[in-house]
């Protein structure tokens, strides 16, 4: 603060002087200078003062040395860790590397594990057989009624001859379909295994290369790390073994890994409950041995005449088939992980 100087003169400099004194301090103010080497630049910050008697006194505050020409400068890399770039893409086992900047070939991690996610599930059921329906035939009769003179449940839909078809010792006869065809083979269920969605263990793959330090010049926080080139142009970063927290002046951290333990599965699928339904058409009743003439229909009752009255006479079953619907189709469950086997920390700024 202002005080008094001596012979009584308001000191306002605070130079032990008074006023007018010759002693009185003028700031002529600051100057920069910097010097290109090339490799760094330095700076100085001067601040010049004069006071009255024509004494000039210079205080250089300091000197800062920043790096130029495709450097940068960064913090120290600390103990235990590596200066490095790196490089994330997507996971691809066809995917060749770029080199480093200084021709190396990257080391290569990965990260983020694929989940466990399974294809559809498709199934079919194939192979279901029916039987032949069952034909009863009256003798005495053309409307099927009383005793039926036989009934006979065909082995397939080939032409029936005499065998099995009493000869009719009169002129009348009726023939109908007396039970329906049922399932003879239930068949089978034909169902895939399905695979995992994406094969590939991991979502991305991260390239890391050696970053380059320019050890002839230096910065006053750290040092001067060359700028990066070709497909390593992203921050420089430090990188060490482990899952460790990272430096305070790199915060930024990533987690990759060397391999990984692959035991994702998808389960079998499975057909739902079988419904399966024979379809039936008709029978036809002939007067020869080979179900080749002129034919009486039938799978209601029907009067077939004087057809199987003579030594000639064949029977031909309908064709029969079977068709199944199953109640859904099962499995192709997700299982097991990908887990990640050998980690490293890549921490940037």
């Amino acid at each position: 603060m202002p005080g008094w100087g001596r012979g009584g003169d308001r000191d306002d400099d605070a130079d032990g002087y008074g006023l007018g004194d010759g002693h009185d301090v003028t700031d002529t103010g600051g100057t920069t200078s910097s010097t290109d080497t090339g490799e760094t630049v330095s700076t100085t910050d001067t601040t010049t003062s004069t006071d009255t008697t024509g004494t000039v006194t210079t205080t250089t505050t300091g000197t800062v040395e920043m790096c130029m020409g495709g450097k940068a400068c960064k913090p120290k890399t600390p103990a235990g860790w590596t200066l490095v770039r790196s490089l994330e893409t997507a996971f691809s086992l066809a995917d060749a590397p770029p080199v480093c900047p200084d021709g190396a070939a990257p080391t290569t991690y990965f990260k983020d594990p694929a989940p466990s996610q399974c294809g559809n599930c498709f199934c079919q059921w194939f192979g279901a057989t029916c039987t032949e329906p069952q034909v009863s035939c009256y003798y005495t009769t053309d409307n099927c009624t009383g005793p039926a003179a036989f009934s006979y449940t065909p082995p397939g839909s080939g032409c029936t001859g005499p065998g099995p078809i009493p000869k009719n010792p009169g002129s009348v006869a009726s023939c109908k379909i007396t039970a329906n065809p049922t399932v003879a083979s239930p068949g089978a269920c034909s169902a895939n295994l399905p695979q995992q969605v994406n094969k590939n263990p991991w979502l991305k793959q991260v390239r890391v290369c050696a970053a380059q330090v320019d050890a002839s010049s230096a910065c006053v926080s750290g040092q001067c790390v060359i700028d990066g080139s070709g497909s390593y142009v992203g921050p420089a970063c430090v990188r060490a073994q482990g899952d460790l927290a990272c430096p305070a002046a790199w915060p930024n951290k990533t987690v990759v890994y060397t391999s990984e333990t692959d035991t994702r599965t998808c389960s079998q699928c499975t057909c739902g409950q079988p419904q399966t339904t024979c379809n039936s058409g008709v029978y036809n009743a002939f007067d020869d041995l080979m179900c080749a003439g002129a034919a009486q229909s039938f799978s209601g009752c029907a009067n077939i005449g004087n057809r199987f009255s003579g030594d000639n006479r064949s029977l031909k079953p309908p064709q029969v088939s079977a068709a199944t619907t199953i109640n859904g189709c099962f499995g192709g469950l997700a299982d097991g992980e990908v887990t990640p086997v050998g980690p490293y920390t890549i921490c940037c700024e």
